[in-house]
């Protein structure tokens, strides 16, 4: 029992007391395998640009830092290598959002926009179809005076009340 260095000798559960102990081992500092770029593209910088100027103007008190378009820059990047997103996709969810009236209190950074896309996409496309069903026109009212004059013509008459 005497050689023994975890019976007796102060040890419990199977320990060693601390003078026995080996040192920590040295941690070794891994290079990031990540093929993520350090810098964000001219395009992701546009978008996170374009994403700053429409806050701004909707809201001239905001503060977006440049360190944030970096970030935002970077996140655009990301969407475009990783989800396969295009930037006129981005683009037009950017204008989309910031014009909606719900969407542009709440997309106020690119990595909401990214976590949102297909959301956005959908309401995008539902706003755009109810804006052509509530929107019809004919082509005589587009028209004036004499130009409406045969559409007009083979318009079938209203119903009207009968006099007696």
């Amino acid at each position: 029992m005497g050689g023994d260095k975890l019976s007796g000798g102060g040890a419990t559960n199977g320990r060693l007391p601390p003078d026995q102990l080996s040192p920590e081992p040295s941690l070794t500092v891994l290079k990031s395998t990540s093929s993520e770029p350090k810098e964000p593209s001219s395009e992701g910088i546009e978008l996170a640009n374009l994403l700053r100027a429409r806050i701004i103007g909707n809201n001239p008190d905001a503060k977006v830092t440049e360190s944030q378009v970096r970030k935002w820059a970077c996140e655009v990047d990301r969407m475009v290598r990783i989800d396969k997103r295009t930037p006129n996709a981005i683009r037009e969810l950017i204008e989309f959002s910031q014009a909606d009236s719900f969407w542009h209190e709440n997309i106020l950074c690119m990595a909401t926009l990214r976590g949102k896309f297909d959301q956005l996409t959908l309401k995008r496309k539902s706003s755009v179809k109810r804006e052509q069903i509530q929107t019809p026109q004919r082509r005589s009212e587009n028209l004036r005076g004499e130009e409406a004059r045969p559409y007009l013509e083979r318009m079938p008459p209203l119903p009207c009340a009968q006099r007696h």
